[in-house]
């Protein structure tokens, strides 16, 4: 369906007595003015123009600002192979191929699958405990969140390249419309992905800063508690000794 503008002047500069309509014709459907791009190519697929044929037969075979009619399609396409048209015949397997693949193309126009989302991407935000109280568990924690970090990194990377295309056999049998409305849905849905994906990242760090929080305040109390009961074990301790020494004193003094 696609063809290149100077392509068709081309085929418009070779087409006769009717080369200045059909230039005319085509320079409307390059303007988007469908309806007079319609009008002209009737006229002249109706007086034996084997070029109008094959480009009105696109028009309404792929619904090119004109509603879409497959029936008619292959009429103007098949008038038009008879006339000795030589993409005539694929562009009639491009429309019966259009009509088999009408769901994917619908599903490519609606955005469907254009952009994974973190966790389809393999990215999963680790759970983390209220705190850790051991390094074992501390490090294991620690190797989780690094491990989603590099595939946040990765998945973000990736959202920030260009929508893609549609696969070349499948762009083939879309129309301008189309085209654009695919293009537009897949870019705003990797917009939403990364908006999405932000906020996941955000509930990340939360979360992380929360178990670092509580980690750290669970360390800092184990350490006061731990230092309190060696000091307490010194007091006795000391105290032991000291009345250790004072019995030996007593019975020294007694001898």
């Amino acid at each position: 369906m696609k063809r290149l503008i100077c392509i068709l002047l081309c085929w418009a500069a070779c087409a006769g007595a009717h080369a200045d309509d059909l230039a005319t014709g085509i320079k409307a459907w390059e303007q988007r003015d469908f309806a007079t791009a319609q009008t002209i190519f009737t006229k002249l697929a109706n007086a034996g123009n084997p070029e109008a044929q094959f480009l009105l037969g696109e028009m309404v075979g792929y619904g090119e600002g004109v509603p879409e009619d497959a029936a008619l399609a292959e009429r103007w396409l098949g008038q038009a192979r008879a006339g000795g048209h030589k993409d005539a015949a694929e562009s009639l397997v491009n429309i019966r191929q259009r009509a088999a693949r009408r769901a994917d193309i619908a599903s490519y126009v609606a955005g469907a699958g254009a952009a994974p989302t973190l966790v389809q991407f393999g990215c999963v935000i680790p759970v983390f405990p209220k705190e850790s109280i051991t390094q074992v568990e501390i490090r294991a924690v620690a190797a989780r969140s690094d491990e989603w970090r590099k595939c946040y990194e990765r998945y973000a990377a990736q959202l920030a390249q260009p929508a893609p295309k549609p696969p070349a056999d499948l762009a083939k049998l879309m129309n301008l419309v189309e085209l654009e409305r695919a293009a537009s849905a897949r870019a705003q849905a990797q917009a939403g992905a990364a908006t999405a994906a932000s906020a996941e990242a955000a509930a990340f760090g939360r979360a992380s800063d929360q178990w670092y929080a509580n980690t750290r305040q669970y360390a800092t109390s184990m350490e006061k508690v731990t230092r309190e009961q060696s000091d307490r074990r010194q007091r006795e301790l000391d105290d032991i000794t000291a009345r250790a020494r004072a019995a030996a004193d007593a019975a020294r003094a007694g001898k």
